[in-house]
């Protein structure tokens, strides 16, 4: 085409005010199909009304190799939209070979984003400057001053990457973390080619923008938030509500990083009519009936949301017959017959109403036929003696005493109560609410409170008993404990040991016995010794209760630690006998020894049988104690008592035969507590 000049004092004098189709747009490949081909579809796309296209700009087919750059297509895209009066928004895209990050070898289809972001940048620096404000291509030098085309329409705006929270647009690994240096490095390249365009962040989409924590959110969170001045989002959803609502959701995380002001450009809505997907699949005149409600809801919310363009996925399905829904989008067919939503699009853009049977209650299902999206508001209340905040997931409340927050229609929104120290989580206002935290549906407004006290008592623990002595390898230590406040959180247990012929060690706190959640547990107890456990019990709030009362037990000591200073013993062994083993006589006057004891208990360990004998029990010399064996029935591993001193004695025991008849001697047991 032949272009008109215009000689201009500056560029920003040439700048207009956008015409009102601008706001409209549509997704279409201008630079893919033949030249003739293209400016058919540019003639039906604007007599539809639509002023803009968003066009992928396909880096590696213009920088065909590094520094040499190959304009014609792109020129002659830009000659016919000028012509008709046609703006575009350009998604910088496709990275040349020479410059990816894609692994050698690597046969996935996804893009891969630039190894250098400075590659992006160079590169956009080239491509602003050309076709921005003032651009070589509106603004040629001709005898030696700007002489500008007319209409004089320089790119505006320019998008930094495509969905780059979704894995087939990044590399099958989207990493805000590597998504921000590349936004940061081609924004400043841009702003400094051309001062007034503004940057645009990549299109987000449902998939990685609504999580908690989202990408939105880890890009505010790593600095982002000066490097772009337009909020790009593709709200899919299987209704025009659920798009409404996540638009709104995504302007509120906006908002609570400080950027409430910043405009939304809607790079990205509409339906398919094939394709695998339970979202955004759906009949043609169901498809046409969304997409004439979705734009006159987004022309209705666009002072509320601040839109700065909005613009329909896609204007034609593709050639090739796909399973993905993306392939299907389109409002034309891929033979170029309209399907239903090209009028409904149409009248959309119009602010005319839906085509006769065209209406979502005409045209699509109940649960497709929601247009509000409102978002549902939660409040929450922090009451109490104590302190402590309440959070959610997904974020946007952080409160200390009360809060409200808006979110997505059916989100379950989980809250954490953190109390301060010293205090807990007593009730919530919700007897579904268990815990520190609580779950809530936001299918309705909803209120939520959470009472969190002061504790300032400690819990009161009580150790249970233990048998003075024991004949097995271990005992099973148990307690109790109440608390009136936060509840008894865990236990620690300590002992103290002393041997048949020693004093108690210090308390010694076993590592694997600190933070028990059980009420009992298993000690082993060697034989000869003396065990004395305490427990003490700790709340949620870490206060401790005082150390329990001591429960004392100890482990007998074997036949084969006692001395025989006569004839006639005899040593045997056998499975029914402590320790396996037995010392047995059948003589009156055997006498067996043992010396070194410190010792408050004593008992002796022996077998009862029908004609058994007695012994007796002598205490440095004395005699304290005469024990009968004799019995109508034998039992083995009997503890016989011989004395309680009521304080540690030293001193040496002997047990000694008084009558013939078969004495079996087990063993000794001796306790110091």
């Amino acid at each position: 085409m032949v272009a008109t000049l215009l000689a201009v004092p500056t560029v920003s004098a040439q700048a207009a005010t956008p015409p009102p189709t601008e706001f409209f747009g549509t997704w279409y490949d201008g630079l893919s199909p033949t030249r003739a081909q293209a400016a058919a579809d540019l003639d039906r796309i604007h007599a539809a009304g639509i002023g803009t296209i968003r066009q992928y700009v396909f880096w590696d087919r213009i920088e065909t190799s590094p520094g040499t750059f190959d304009w014609s297509r792109t020129d002659a895209l830009f000659d016919d939209l000028s012509a008709r009066g046609m703006r575009i928004l350009p998604t910088l895209l496709y990275t040349p070979a020479f410059y990816s990050s894609r692994p050698e070898g690597s046969t996935y289809r996804a893009q891969f984003r630039p190894s250098d972001p400075q590659t992006m940048a160079r590169f956009a620096a080239v491509i602003v400057k050309r076709y921005g404000a003032g651009g070589s291509y509106w603004c040629p030098i001709v005898a030696l001053q700007p002489l500008c085309r007319t209409p004089y329409l320089p790119v505006q705006t320019w998008e930094v990457w495509n969905e780059p929270d979704y894995t087939s647009w990044w590399g099958g690994k989207p990493d805000p973390a590597e998504y921000a240096p590349l936004l940061k490095a081609v924004a400043a390249s841009i702003r400094s080619a051309d001062p007034t365009a503004l940057v645009e962040l990549a299109s987000l989409t449902n998939a990685g923008g609504s999580k908690d924590n989202g990408y939105l959110e880890s890009l505010y969170a790593l600095g982002a938030r000066d490097d772009f001045d337009v909020l790009s989002l593709n709200p899919y959803a299987p209704s025009v509500g659920g798009m409404m609502a996540y638009l709104r959701g995504q302007r509120a995380v906006a908002t609570r990083y400080g950027d409430a002001d910043k405009p939304i450009r809607i790079t990205e809505y509409g339906w398919a009519t094939g394709g695998r997907s339970s979202v955004n699949v759906t009949t043609e005149n169901c498809q046409a009936a969304l997409l004439h409600a979705a734009t006159s809801k987004l022309v209705a919310v666009r002072d509320e949301l601040n839109l700065q363009a909005v613009t329909q996925f896609r204007w034609q399905d593709a050639a090739q017959d796909t399973t993905a829904w993306p392939d299907h989008a389109g409002v034309l067919r891929s033979d170029s017959t309209d399907k239903p939503a090209h009028a409904a699009l149409a009248a959309g853009v119009a602010g005319q109403p839906a085509p006769p049977g065209l209406t979502l209650t005409e045209a699509c299902p109940a649960d497709q036929r929601s247009t509000d999206g409102t978002l549902q508001a939660l409040t929450t209340a922090v009451a109490g003696t104590g302190t402590g905040t309440l959070k959610s997931s997904p974020r946007g409340i952080p409160c200390g005493t009360d809060c409200s927050a808006q979110f997505l229609p059916q989100t379950p929104v989980t809250l954490t109560a953190a109390p301060a120290a010293g205090s807990y989580v007593r009730a919530w206002g919700d007897p579904s609410c268990t815990g520190t935290s609580c779950v809530v549906t936001m299918d309705q407004a909803r209120f939520v409170a959470v009472t969190v006290d002061a504790d300032r008592s400690a819990p009161t623990v009580r150790a249970a008993g233990l048998p003075a002595f024991t004949l097995a390898s271990s005992v099973r230590f148990g307690w109790s404990a109440t608390d009136e406040g936060s509840g008894v959180a865990d236990y620690a247990v300590r002992y103290r040991r002393a041997s048949y012929d020693g004093a108690f060690g210090s308390p010694v706190h076993p590592a694997s016995w600190q933070g028990l959640t059980s009420t009992s547990l298993s000690v082993s107890v060697p034989r000869g010794e003396t065990y004395c456990l305490s427990v003490q019990a700790r709340d949620h709030v870490g206060n401790l209760s005082s150390w329990s009362a001591e429960r004392c037990t100890a482990a007998a000591l074997d036949d084969r630690t006692l001395a025989t200073s006569t004839s006639g013993w005899i040593w045997g062994t056998g499975s029914g006998y402590y320790a396996a083993t037995i010392t047995s006589t059948t003589r009156s006057g055997g006498v067996l020894t043992r010396t070194g004891l410190q010792s408050r208990r004593l008992s002796l360990v022996a077998s009862r049988c029908p004609g058994c004998g007695a012994v007796g029990a002598y205490w440095n010399g004395t005699l304290i104690r005469m024990i009968v064996l004799n019995s109508t029935t034998t039992a083995h591993q009997q503890l016989f008592t011989i004395t309680d001193f009521g304080t540690v004695k030293a001193g040496t025991l002997v047990i000694k035969t008084l009558k013939t008849g078969s004495t079996r001697i087990d063993g000794l047991a001796s306790s110091r507590a």
